[in-house]
């Protein structure tokens, strides 16, 4: 029979939903002389995974029948410890080239407004085993479920700071207003199963945190703050140096929400044991072993509630820079992110920007790490008349191919000046 247990490890925590890509190619169009105003709009989503690809997310976030042959394809793929993200982020942004920024004449202002989900999780292969294939396979094992960590949240930002009006430099302070948060951590999960099946026992230890469970879509359940750095450089106006190369260096989301005082707060560190039941609770009209609330009652989870602060998912980049629009023909970048908070590992990119005419940048990279493996992207940006400039990415092209492939995602930007 399916272990009730894993529906106590995901209580609470949404389904991760097949969305499209956050890129690592991010055009950024050269200042323009005579720009009064400019507005640039943009959007971008993804899935990633080291081991669960698109033909089984989609049934599995959509609804659909997941046969045998697609687990087990699954499970043969996932090593011992896996990871999964999704995230989207959607804004808008106003550079106000000709307002000084409290009278420094190279300073102007800068406003924003963007919304942001984050989805992830890291978790086993044994308990997408016990997921979706039942305990029959481990009778007469004693297996670790852990570690498993999953996390949600989404909130928005309203933004207002100063930027560079000849590198494009921007700093800018965020009012943060949190929508929705919620984060399991299991440290350690032995389970066990009795080799003629009358017997599980379950030693856990577990955390899970939670925004206003009453307040969901849609609501405001805490505020915060953040900040946002970036800075563009060029190592061309060190004459000590050879190279002459673009820069952007940015620590994004550095900052935190304080929940309201209804979110929940949720520990467990104990053991279990599950013989059954019994016939007289059959009787009696026990037909739902896996109903959440039982769960929680049988295992002895207690929530408590009051206010709690966490740190945003604070992202810290660094990337060599193409000029857009360029008479060069073939331009080199490259760069590495962190991301913390968010089982994200390291990520590393490369590739190349080819120009074939002025006014059009087509660019081809790989990537690694995030929440997947190595993928290949590719990227335009160009021009429409003189005010209108657009940029779009996909940071993995194979996620458009074949289902197999390990995520999918898109990215847009449109910024206009006059």
């Amino acid at each position: 029979m399916k272990s009730r247990i894993i529906y106590t490890l995901l209580v609470h925590l949404c389904l991760i939903p097949a969305v499209h890509a956050q890129s690592v190619v991010e055009p950024e169009f050269d200042p323009q002389e005579g720009t009064a105003h400019e507005v640039k709009l943009f959007g971008n989503g993804y899935y990633l995974s080291s081991g669960t690809p698109i033909r089984f997310m989609s049934k599995f976030t959509k609804g659909g029948f997941i046969d045998s042959t697609l687990k087990s394809d699954v499970l043969s793929d996932l090593r011992k410890n896996n990871r999964i993200g999704a995230e989207i982020h959607t804004g808008v942004e106003y550079y106000a080239h000709r307002i000084p920024f409290f009278k420094s004449s190279g300073w102007s202002w800068y406003f924003g407004a963007s919304y942001h989900m984050n989805y992830n999780a890291a978790y086993s292969k044994n308990l997408f085993q016990l997921a979706f294939f039942g305990n029959r396979g481990f009778a007469g094992q004693t297996v670790e479920l852990g570690p498993l960590n999953a996390n949600v949240l989404s909130y928005g930002k309203l933004s207002a700071g100063a930027f560079n009006k000849e590198t494009k430099s921007r700093i800018a302070l965020s009012l943060v207003a949190g929508q929705q948060f919620s984060q399991l951590n299991v440290d350690r999960a032995l389970f066990y199963t009795a080799g003629n099946g009358s017997q599980l026992d379950l030693d856990l230890s577990e955390q899970f945190r939670s925004s206003d469970t009453s307040h969901r879509t849609g609501k405001i359940n805490g505020w915060g703050s953040a900040a946002d750095f970036v800075l563009y450089f060029n190592t061309g106006s060190n004459k000590s140096l050879k190279i002459n190369q673009g820069f952007r260096v940015a620590l994004e989301d550095f900052g935190f929400i304080r929940w309201n005082a209804n979110s929940i707060t949720q520990k467990k560190d104990s053991a279990y044991r599950y013989e059954g039941f019994e016939v007289t609770d059959l009787l009696n009209g026990i037909n739902q072993p896996f109903n959440v609330d039982n769960l929680n009652d049988t295992l002895g989870i207690k929530g408590t509630t009051g206010a709690q602060t966490h740190m945003l998912p604070l992202t810290f980049s660094v990337a060599a820079i193409t000029e857009t629009f360029s008479d060069k023909k073939v331009q080199a970048f490259y760069g590495f992110r962190l991301r913390a908070l968010s089982n994200y590992t390291p990520m590393i990119h490369l590739g190349m920007q080819f120009n074939p005419i002025h006014d059009l940048a087509l660019s081809l990279y790989g990537a690694f790490g995030g929440y997947g493996g190595f993928r290949a992207g590719l990227s335009a940006s160009g021009k429409i008349g003189e005010h209108i400039r657009y940029g779009f990415c996909t940071g993995n092209i194979a996620g458009w191919i074949s289902k197999n492939a390990y995520g999918r995602d898109f990215s847009l930007t449109i910024s206009t000046r006059f």
